[in-house]
């Protein structure tokens, strides 16, 4: 199973290493993703620095984003588990 960072879209993903250098926050965000594999798993907090820096707009974001990460995140299906 791939960590979040690993599941970052590649856009989000630049715009975070663009202002790492910058922005502590960045750097300790990135550190916060890779220690976690699950969207539900990050705090309000996480997020938040997650739209700042990725520049995506909020305002432009479903509900559907903001619960479910689908605007940060790839979908990541690694192995099916057959039923």
């Amino acid at each position: 199973m791939q960590t979040l960072l690993h599941q970052l879209k590649p856009e989000i993903l630049k715009s975070l290493i663009e202002d790492v250098d910058r922005y502590d926050t960045v750097s300790k965000t990135l550190v916060e993703l890779d220690e976690n594999f699950f969207y539900e798993d990050l705090t309000i907090r996480q997020v938040k620095n997650l739209i700042t820096f990725s520049d995506l707009i909020s305002a432009k974001m479903s509900s559907w984003d903001f619960k479910y990460g689908d605007c940060f995140f790839e979908n990541q299906i690694e192995d099916e588990i057959p039923l």
